[in-house]
């Protein structure tokens, strides 16, 4: 929205035939997972000649393997969380966000009289107020519902299905790969792994199966509540088949210390060779 560049990376092979979706920062005060998968790659390629996991060398799996990796879908709204209404580069846009506050405030969700503090406690959506990951086109899109009817912090799902350019962005992305073994969605906070949307099938099973392997991994709790919000996961979970996790990283902590990420690497930097182990 405010002109910001969305990056794509490639780790390992890109003419494997195993290929792998990992994404961070969709949501604004959830950047400590940028953070984590930016620090995965870097550990990765770092140890790759070196590095092994419960019978793998980092140097086979990167030879065999490719990770999509998306580590920051929502660089404005981070921008937002971090560094507050400044930072954007447009009055337009800055005008935007200080009438989401504005109607925020009158509506009695948040009580902050100070616009900075109000985005770094609470700024989960795009600089539009639409929160990304409710954003994705379902097919039953109109029929989920957030509680929040307008342009909001947290949970507007947007005046359409795919309204907004980031989800433009990463759906067209997505699609041009081809077939994605699976989807780790890195999210903050709670130590908690979602992974229901409702799905039915094999798809169902190996997603389960997923979940599964990445709690016995990190020590997190599996969540089995069913959640249906038209996010990323149920996009490509309920859309296109594929195998999908929300990992809640970290202490439930805003704004988030980047103390936190010691351990949350630490937690998950092995979920590499534990997905593709889990997909063969």
């Amino acid at each position: 929205v405010d002109g910001s560049e969305i990056y794509a990376c490639v780790v390992g092979n890109p003419d494997a035939e195993n290929k792998y979706l990992l994404s961070g920062g969709i949501h604004g005060k959830e950047y400590l997972s940028s953070l984590v998968v930016m620090t995965q790659m870097e550990y990765y390629l770092a140890n790759r000649e070196t590095g092994s996991f419960n019978g793998m060398q980092y140097a086979d799996l990167l030879d065999t393997h490719a990770f999509y990796v998306l580590p920051m879908i929502n660089p404005d709204g981070i921008m937002l969380a971090l560094c507050g209404i400044e930072s954007m580069q447009t009055p337009e846009v800055r005008a935007t966000v200080e009438k989401i506050y504005a109607d925020n405030l009158r509506d009695g969700l948040t009580s902050s009289d100070d616009i900075n503090v109000y985005l770094a406690y609470n700024w989960k959506a795009n600089a539009n107020g639409v929160d990304l990951n409710r954003n994705f086109p379902l097919s039953n899109w109109r029929d989920v519902t957030t509680g929040i009817m307008s342009p909001c912090f947290r949970n507007y799902k947007g005046p359409g299905a795919a309204s907004e350019p980031e989800t433009q962005a990463v759906s067209a992305y997505v699609e041009s790969l081809g077939e994605i073994k699976a989807l780790l969605a890195y999210h903050t906070a709670g130590q908690v792994v979602y992974w229901d949307c409702g799905m039915t099938g094999g798809v169902r099973q190996q997603t389960l199966d997923l979940a599964k392997a990445v709690c016995e991994h990190t020590g997190y709790k599996l969540i089995y509540d069913k959640h249906l919000d038209a996010s990323l996961n149920d996009w490509v979970t309920l859309e296109k088949g594929i195998p999908s996790v929300t990992i809640e990283l970290a202490n439930v902590i805003y704004p988030m210390p980047t103390s936190e990420l010691e351990d949350a690497f630490a937690q998950t930097k092995e979920l590499w060779i534990v997905a593709a182990q889990q997909f063969g």
